[in-house]
C-alpha cells in the first residue's frame, strides 16, 4: 500500500511541475495527449495494483479460514485418538491383569496335577496294583470303598487334565487378545503423531497467512469492511423477501377467511360443515410440515453439501482466532466443498426465492412451513422458483473462486430468526 501511495503521489507532483511549466514553454496538442494517456495509464496501472492487493488479501483470508478449518480437525481428531488411546491402555492392563492370573492359576494346577501324580506312582512302585488292592481287601464293604475310591480319583485326574487344557486355551486366547491390543495402540500412537505432525504443519502456514495479512493492513480493512457490507445487504434482501411473503399469506389467509365467511352465510348449517374440514385439514398439514417433520429432526437433517467438506466458519458474532481486533459476524455457515461440489435440500421444501447478490453469487430460498434454508455462492442451479424438493436433492453447484476455492454459505431461519445450522444439521 506504501508503494501505491508513492506513486499516486509522483503522478500529482509530475501533473503539477506540467501545470506550472505550460507558461515558461509552449506545448504541442499531441505532447498534452500524451501527458495525459501516460496518467490515464498510472492511474490504470495503481488500480490494478489495488484490485490484485484486494484479491490477494481475499485469498489469503479464505486459506486462512480453511487452515483453520483444518486446524480445528486435526485438534479433534487428536483428541478422539487420544481417548481411544487411554481405552486402550485401560483394556491392556485388564488384559495383562488376566493373562498374569491365569499364568498362575495354570501354574499352580500343574504343579497340583504333577504331585498327585507322581505321588500316585509313588504309591504304585511301594504297594499292590490296582486290582490286588481292591482284592487284597478283608471284606466285600471295604472293596466297594476302593473300588469307588479309585473311580473317583481316575475321574479327577481326568477333570484336573481338562481344566489345565481349558486355562491353557483361554490363555491363549488372552494373550492373542493382548497382542492384537498392541497392535491397536502402536497404530493409535502412530496415527496421533501424524495427526500431530500436520497440525504443526498448518499452525506454520497459518503463522505466515497472518503475518503477510498484518502486513497489508489497510487492504485487508478495506476487504473485511466491504465482505461486511455485502453481509448486511443480504440480510436486508432476505428480511424483505421473507416480510413479502408473510404479508402475502397474511392476505390469502384473510382472503380465504372472508371467503369461507361469505359460503357459511349463504349455505347455512351445511357450509359451516365445509369450512370446519377445510380447517382441519389446513392445521394438519401445517402441523405435519412444522412439529411432525422439519422441527421433529432437528439434529438429524441432511447436511447441506454432497461429500467431502470442512466447515470454515461457524455462526455468530466471534473474534477471529489470529487477527486481533477482527470480529466475524456470520448468519450462518460457511462450507468448503471439494471439486464440483454441489448443494443439496437438506429436507423436503418449496423453493420461495431465486436472487443473486454481490460476493454470494446465486441464491436460493427453500422454505420448510415456518422454516427457510438459504444457499448462497451458487454458479449453476438445477431448480426454478417454486420447484417442490424431495430431501437431497441437488440445488445447484457451489461456485469457484479465484483462488479454486468452493464455498457454500449456508443459512437456516425461522421466519426472520436466524439460528446456528449446526445444530440442525448432520
Amino acid at each position: 500500500m506504501k508503494r501505491i501511495v508513492i506513486l499516486l503521489s509522483a503522478i500529482a507532483i509530475a501533473a503539477s511541475c506540467c501545470i506550472w511549466s505550460a507558461p515558461q514553454r509552449k506545448r504541442t496538442a499531441s505532447a498534452i495527449r500524451k501527458e495525459q494517456q501516460a496518467n490515464k495509464n498510472a492511474i490504470a496501472k495503481t488500480n490494478r495494483q489495488i484490485a490484485e492487493n484486494k484479491r490477494r488479501t481475499t485469498a489469503s483470508l479464505r486459506s486462512l479460514d480453511a487452515l483453520n478449518a483444518e486446524i480445528q480437525q486435526n485438534k479433534t481428531e487428536i483428541q478422539k485418538l487420544s481417548r481411544q488411546l487411554d481405552s486402550i491402555s485401560t483394556c491392556q492392563q485388564l488384559l495383562s491383569d488376566t493373562v498374569a492370573a491365569y499364568n498362575r492359576q495354570l501354574e499352580a494346577m500343574r504343579k497340583a496335577y504333577a504331585n498327585s501324580v507322581r505321588a500316585t506312582k509313588a504309591a504304585q512302585q511301594n504297594s499292590l496294583t490296582k486290582l490286588a488292592f481292591v482284592l487284597s481287601s478283608e471284606s466285600f464293604a471295604t472293596a466297594y470303598r476302593r473300588t469307588r475310591y479309585l473311580n473317583e480319583y481316575t475321574r479327577w485326574q481326568k477333570r484336573k487334565t481338562r481344566e489345565i487344557s481349558t486355562s491353557r486355551q483361554i490363555l491363549e486366547e488372552k494373550t492373542k487378545q493382548l497382542d492384537i491390543i498392541k497392535q491397536s495402540k502402536s497404530a493409535t500412537m502412530r496415527k496421533i503423531s501424524g495427526q500431530q505432525t500436520q497440525l504443526e504443519t498448518r499452525q506454520r502456514k497459518t503463522d505466515r497467512l497472518v503475518k503477510d495479512l498484518k502486513r497489508e493492513k489497510r487492504t485487508l480493512n478495506q476487504v473485511l469492511k466491504e465482505k461486511q457490507a455485502q453481509a448486511l445487504k443480504l440480510d436486508k434482501e432476505l428480511d424483505r423477501i421473507i416480510a413479502q411473503e408473510l404479508e402475502r399469506q397474511r392476505a390469502e389467509k384473510a382472503k380465504a377467511a372472508k371467503s369461507s365467511k361469505s359460503t357459511g352465510n349463504k349455505s347455512g348449517q351445511k357450509g359451516n360443515n365445509v369450512q370446519k374440514t377445510t380447517e382441519t385439514y389446513a392445521t394438519a398439514e401445517s402441523t405435519r410440515q412444522l412439529s411432525g417433520s422439519f422441527e421433529s429432526n432437528k439434529g438429524r437433517l441432511l447436511f447441506p453439501v454432497n461429500g467431502q467438506y470442512k466447515v470454515v466458519r461457524t455462526f455468530g458474532r466471534q473474534k477471529h482466532p489470529q487477527l486481533p481486533h477482527v470480529v466475524i459476524d456470520n448468519s450462518g455457515i460457511d462450507i468448503e466443498v471439494a471439486k464440483g461440489g454441489t448443494a443439496r435440500a437438506v429436507f423436503e421444501g418449496k423453493v420461495s426465492a431465486i436472487f443473486k447478490q454481490p460476493g454470494f453469487g446465486t441464491i436460493v430460498m427453500v422454505r420448510h412451513g415456518q422454516y427457510l434454508t438459504i444457499y448462497a455462492n451458487l454458479a449453476e442451479i438445477n431448480v426454478k422458483n417454486g420447484s417442490k424438493l424431495k430431501q437431497g436433492q441437488t440445488i445447484g453447484r457451489v461456485a469457484r473462486g479465484d483462488d479454486g476455492r468452493a464455498v457454500l454459505h449456508f443459512e437456516l431461519r425461522k421466519e426472520k430468526q436466524k439460528m446456528n445450522p449446526l445444530n440442525w444439521v448432520k
